[in-house]
């Protein structure tokens, strides 16, 4: 993911097994002062998830992506 420009470095952030009910995996981005992060995703070997080279833009808040879908939760 990056905020503010910066992306992390490859491959990454781990996720981790959610205590939700609503997502198999999730991670938390801290945003500091901005107000959006922009994220793809990887399986650690290679295979990327970037939606179609356009990268998932996602505002303040708790979200789902599923087979290229962003969905809001409830926080």
């Amino acid at each position: 993911y990056k905020v503010n420009g910066t992306w992390t470095n490859v491959p990454g952030m781990q996720m981790q097994a959610s205590d939700r009910s609503d997502c198999k995996w999730m991670y938390t981005i801290d945003l500091g002062t901005a107000t959006s992060a922009t994220v793809c995703f990887n399986d650690g070997n290679s295979t990327w998830d970037n939606n179609n080279k356009n990268n998932y833009v996602l505002n303040k808040g708790t979200y789902k992506i599923s087979g290229g879908t962003i969905t809001k939760l409830a926080d």
